[in-house]
């Protein structure tokens, strides 16, 4: 069997640091002290069958979802694995965001899924058309996958807007798929109240975690909401990758869970850090074309005409020590997505010199 590699992860992991590393995606990971964590927090026994009943009421109580629709997945990595596996039926095709995370892209192709393309245009903010969604949905997809907020670009899809996306695809007897690993976002760093597609409709498969807004990567702990129903389902699609979730890092994300305020607010104030750093930047730059922000630690930039992603990103680690993402990853090869994470002094001479690089190539 040919396994499709996963390009985009196997360049995000071995690719060479540069010294204004401007790649991550998410939040910094933290540090145990961040969330007031030690050695007391941590335990080896192994509590419930099917994850630590006391991460799943947390998860529940936090998002307002009913506990017995909770499956606790490794990362949501892995709950998007679990995910398309389950969803994967050759009879019936996947209507999958374009752009879309690559790794998506690639879980999809590895079950061998039909897949349509479901269009994110640049030109409009990357917002979703009903018209696109009912057009895929009338050619018999099953299953819809999008990302909220939006995988590269952070833009995000209002509830409002995600409930008629849900009603449409159950009119035509599909599941919508959900990635909400930067969902917090707009209620961590903007104050907007805190919601998750999962209490919108009894069709939707939510994929969350604590990476990207907190910062807890190393964990591995993510979670999927559902109903009771579709979780018994994806509970027994996860048999076949745990026998038992590791109970460290289970403890360990139950105590992140118990001082979640400590990780909010270092992720604010790592926002709030960058945002006027970033905005003087654009204001100086205008050949560049960010979108708006709703509260994301990094920036989908457009290029000037011209200017390919892929051949700036290879000179601003040549010659300028600087590392962006370029967006052929994800079929964008006229953007790229800049982390805004480091320390704005550090910040500011990386987009400077993202800026000096462009213009080279742009005469």
């Amino acid at each position: 069997m040919k396994i499709p590699p996963v390009e985009f992860l196997i360049w995000a992991k071995r690719h060479r640091r540069a010294k204004y590393e401007m790649t991550v995606s998410g939040a910094p990971p933290v540090e145990l002290t961040d969330f007031q964590a030690g050695l007391g927090h941590v335990e080896i026994k192994i509590r419930g069958t099917c994850g630590d009943p006391r991460i799943i009421h947390a998860v529940a109580e936090r998002y307002g979802v009913d506990p017995l629709g909770v499956v606790p997945v490794p990362g949501a990595s892995g709950g998007n694995f679990v995910v398309m596996a389950s969803v994967a039926d050759r009879t019936r095709p996947i209507l999958i965001e374009e752009p879309v995370y690559g790794p998506m892209r690639r879980a999809a192709e590895f079950f061998n899924a039909r897949l349509i393309e479901l269009p994110r245009r640049p030109e409009g903010d990357f917002r979703l058309d009903p018209d696109d969604l009912r057009a895929g949905l009338q050619r018999g997809a099953g299953t819809v996958f999008i990302t909220n907020l939006h995988n590269p670009s952070a833009q995000l899809i209002s509830a409002d807007e995600m409930q008629r996306i849900a009603l449409t695809a159950r009119e035509h007897g599909a599941v919508v798929v959900v990635d909400e690993v930067y969902l917090d976002s707009p209620h961590v760093n903007l104050g907007a109240p805190r919601w998750t597609a999962a209490t919108l409709a009894d069709n939707v498969v939510v994929v969350n975690s604590l990476t990207k807004v907190y910062g807890v990567g190393s964990l591995r702990l993510g979670w999927l909401m559902t109903t009771p129903s579709r979780a018994r389902h994806l509970r027994r699609m996860m048999d076949y990758l745990n026998v038992e979730h590791p109970a460290p890092a289970t403890s360990l994300g139950l105590r992140a869970f118990e001082k979640i305020e400590l990780l909010e607010a270092r992720t604010r104030r790592l926002y709030e850090q960058a945002r006027p750093v970033v905005r003087e930047w654009l204001a100086a730059h205008p050949e560049l074309h960010a979108y708006p922000n709703h509260g994301a630690l990094f920036e989908c930039v457009r290029l000037p005409r011209g200017v390919k992603a892929g051949t700036l990103s290879r000179l601003l680690y040549r010659e300028y020590e600087t590392r962006i993402v370029p967006g052929e990853f994800f079929n964008l090869p006229d953007h790229i997505r800049v982390s805004t994470t480091l320390p704005p002094a550090e910040l500011r001479i990386g987009l400077d010199r993202i800026a000096q690089a462009v213009q080279r190539l742009q005469s």
